[in-house]
This record gives C-alpha cells, sequence and structure tokens, in this order.
C-alpha cells in the first residue's frame, strides 16, 4: 500500500490524500526548479549558506538546515545535469566561516575538524 500525505480535515481528524509522499517532494523540487530558473548556481549557494550554518553550530540547532539543503541540492542538477558541488562547497565553508567568527565570540568556538 503506498503511503500518502495527510491533512487535516474540519473535523479535527486527519484525512488522506490519493496523492503518495514521494509525489509531494517531487512537486517541492520541481517547484524549487521553476523559482531558480534554471540557475543551479542559486540552488547551490543557497544549498551551500544553508548547510553551512548548520556547521558551524550542530549542538544549537536540530539539522532542519540539511533537510532544507538537501531539498535545494535535489533541485539543483536537473536537466541531467549535475550540480555543481564545487560551488556547493565553496559556499557552505564561506557561511561556516562567517557563522563560526560570531560563534567564537559566544564562546561555541568554530569547528575546526570539519575544514
Amino acid at each position: 500500500m503506498a503511503r500518502t500525505a495527510h491533512s487535516p480535515s474540519s473535523s479535527g481528524g486527519t484525512s488522506h490524500s490519493s496523492r503518495p509522499l514521494c509525489r509531494t517532494w517531487t512537486n517541492r523540487i520541481e517547484e524549487l526548479r521553476q523559482i531558480a530558473d534554471g540557475r543551479d548556481d542559486i540552488l547551490a549557494e543557497a544549498a551551500g549558506i544553508t548547510a553551512g550554518s548548520w556547521y558551524a553550530g550542530p549542538a544549537t540547532h536540530v539539522g532542519y538546515e540539511l533537510m532544507d539543503a538537501r531539498m535545494l541540492i535535489l533541485a539543483g542538477g536537473g536537466r541531467g545535469l549535475p550540480l555543481d558541488y564545487d560551488e556547493l562547497v565553496r559556499w557552505t565553508r564561506i557561511e561556516w566561516s562567517e557563522v563560526a567568527q560570531c560563534n567564537a565570540g559566544n564562546g561555541e568556538g568554530p569547528l575546526a575538524f570539519l575544514w
């Protein structure tokens, strides 16, 4: 049996949609591709900044940033071309460095073992 998306019903319960969960992820990824309008560099930048902010202070974040970065990475690399992982790494390092510098003043310090 396929898993389906759930949405609250007016009666306070949960109603089942006939749309599988995997299709909603596919729709979200496609929507990100449309927003980027073919600019995979923007998706790599956004994913890197999002992931870098988490890497700079993982003890203070649950990890939702990494889930968001994953969606951006999956959205990049559409049209049969891979995402530019060099750009992803570059932006991750830039954000990590900036946030780590800010955190150093808060006693959290950078995670030097990452780079």
